[in-house]
């Protein structure tokens, strides 16, 4: 890699001229909801299945736009309920249906699609049914919560009229779009190496462990929280932002942000295969939290290898340009460096990008919502995260946590999608669901 510097002046200069060449212009985060002004009887009836924390910023996204109605809300805390359901009834009018029960709330009449927010381990199971019941679904990442899971709702995405749109939302914001153009129009020359790092800001790990025997709140029911994870009594420390950090229903920092890091990697390289992966960590052994504050994954795919780390001694880049997250591909004539904040900067500086030619440019159809409601009106549209293709993400990045949880390296026959060497590791990614959550 080139060890010339990049100054800020021509940092910025070249960002702007780059986004006027591709193209790109408005919100460059691009996930505002542009208010739609469709006819009433075109208003697709909206329900939403967790109403928390991601929940929460997608009904306060959608419950004013115009191309939605709000029918139905759905959440095992009383109390989120209850305060999601007013928020509804003061801008509306009338009062959503409410309930504990998602099942439920799929058989209502009106709901035409829904938002699912749930914890990760919840992700597979609503959706599939969701699909079944004739709802289209926008669902939080990652997609599923282990491998086998993923490929069951891959192949019931495929059997569906409906549309899935995953919640991966960089793809559609427009610095994403323009590095994930450039990487393929080639004219970085030949990528060996590609990597992506977020710095850890979690919860300080000596706060939870006074929580552990706190009575559960008549608010919650925990067993429906629980849902299809192992029966375990009331644990303070997992409800609720904080199931991140528990295995049976998160994954830590990898597949809370290396699934969105990582997915524009692998969307802008598109490699057929992963040959195998390894992955080191360090957790606080003081701390209830069983997942890795600092992690290290490597993973080696035909023509180039692919990192993720979180902590430690972070990835340095030009200047200091970076946020206290990025990605970076590393190519032979060029590499370029891309955060959620910032254009795609491209060094040395004296590199020129040309046109991105119009085959490979990515469909830019406004947020990721947009792109979501596109495809519903517009069948012959593929949405910009469909199951398929982030099932591939989600499944790298639980890769990794299994490949930390095992040690050393792992290799990964992708036909089969199982590991070739651990029998642990194959345990690990396979469906494990508690009656009656099953998905069948």
């Amino acid at each position: 890699m080139s060890e010339k510097r990049v100054d800020r002046r021509g940092f910025l200069s070249r960002s702007l001229l780059a986004g006027a060449a591709l193209g790109l212009s408005g919100d460059l985060w691009g996930y505002r909801a542009a208010r739609g002004q469709t006819a009433p009887n075109e208003r697709l009836g909206l329900a939403f299945i967790g109403i928390g924390g991601m929940g929460g910023g997608h009904l306060g996204s959608l419950y004013k736009d115009e191309r939605f109605d709000v029918v139905a809300l759905c959440d095992v805390d009383s109390n989120r309920l209850a305060s999601a359901a007013n928020r509804v009834a003061e801008h509306r009018g009338d009062t959503p249906f409410t309930t504990v029960d998602y099942l439920e709330l799929l058989e209502q009449p009106g709901v035409d699609a829904v938002v699912i927010s749930t914890p990760d381990h919840w992700h597979g199971t609503q959706s599939i049914h969701a699909l079944r019941a004739g709802k289209h679904v926008y669902v939080e990442k990652p997609l599923t919560r282990d491998i086998e899971e993923g490929r069951l709702l891959v192949e019931e995405a495929a059997k569906s009229d409906c549309v899935l749109q995953v919640g991966t939302q960089q793809r559609s914001s427009r610095n994403f779009q323009a590095a994930a153009e450039i990487v393929r129009s080639g004219q970085l020359g030949e990528i060996k190496k590609a990597w992506a790092w977020k710095n850890p800001r979690w919860l300080n790990p000596e706060d939870g462990g006074a929580q552990r025997n706190r009575a559960n709140p008549a608010n919650l029911d925990w067993d429906r929280w629980l849902g299809p994870s192992p029966a375990i009594p009331f644990d303070h420390n997992r409800a609720h932002y904080a199931w991140r950090y528990f295995w049976d229903q998160g994954g830590g920092l990898m597949t809370d942000w290396g699934v969105h890091m990582l997915d524009i990697v692998l969307w802008a390289m598109q490699p057929e295969r992963l040959i195998s992966v390894e992955a080191t960590g360090t957790r606080w052994e003081a701390s209830p939290m069983e997942v890795p504050y600092t992690q290290l994954a490597h993973y080696e795919l035909p023509g180039f290898t692919m990192q993720w780390q979180q902590g430690g001694e972070m990835h340095k880049d030009p200047e200091g340009l970076m946020d206290d997250h990025g990605i970076a591909f590393e190519g032979s004539e060029a590499s370029l460096y891309v955060t959620r904040g910032r254009m795609p900067v491209v060094t040395p500086d004296t590199f020129e990008l040309k046109e991105i030619p119009e085959e490979i440019q990515i469909p830019r159809r406004g947020s990721h919502y947009d792109d979501w409601v596109a495809c519903i009106r517009d069948r012959s549209l593929t949405p910009l995260a469909a199951a398929a293709d982030v099932h591939w993400t989600s499944a790298v990045c639980n890769l990794g946590n299994v490949a930390y949880r095992v040690g050393g390296k792992l290799m990964w026959d992708q036909e089969r999608e199982r590991f070739a060497d651990s029998q642990f590791g194959n345990y690990l990614i396979e469906h494990h669901a508690r009656e009656p959550y099953t998905i069948d």
